[in-house]
């Protein structure tokens, strides 16, 4: 399937990548020059990432944005995908995690009464009912 690079225009033929080889390899190559400057200097700024890597303030934010990075600048967070609040890891908040899974927190499973195992209890959660 013929495509145009979604960053130089040039037509190329692959079935899944927005990107030209070149472009994907000097995408790589930008990455991997911000990822090694951040495990470096842990404290360092957007602006100073971008600076002393030579790449685009706009491309470390897309780093940042695709959760690519293990360490971040320090001015800036990983958003939750649904409400944006600030995270340190992942995709989606704690809150959010929770209200997707239906307003409760994941718990272990419960544990089986060995008295009961092997027979119908239909009726034992009937009686348990009209008691209540």
């Amino acid at each position: 399937m013929l495509k145009n690079c979604d960053n130089c225009g040039k037509v190329f033929s692959h079935p899944n990548h927005k990107l030209c080889p070149t472009c994907s390899r000097e995408r790589k190559e930008e990455f991997e020059r911000v990822r090694i400057y951040l495990h470096e200097n842990k404290q360092a700024t957007l602006l100073e990432t971008a600076e002393s890597t030579g790449v685009a303030i706009k491309r470390v934010e897309e780093f940042v944005a695709e959760g690519r990075l293990s360490v971040l600048p320090r001015d800036r967070m990983r958003q939750c995908r649904i409400c944006g609040a600030g995270i340190g890891e992942g995709q989606v908040c704690r809150g959010c995690q929770q209200q997707l899974s239906g307003g409760k927190p994941p718990a272990a499973k419960p544990a089986r009464d060995e008295s009961k195992s092997g027979r119908i209890h239909i009726l034992d959660a009937r009686r348990e009912r009209t008691r209540d």
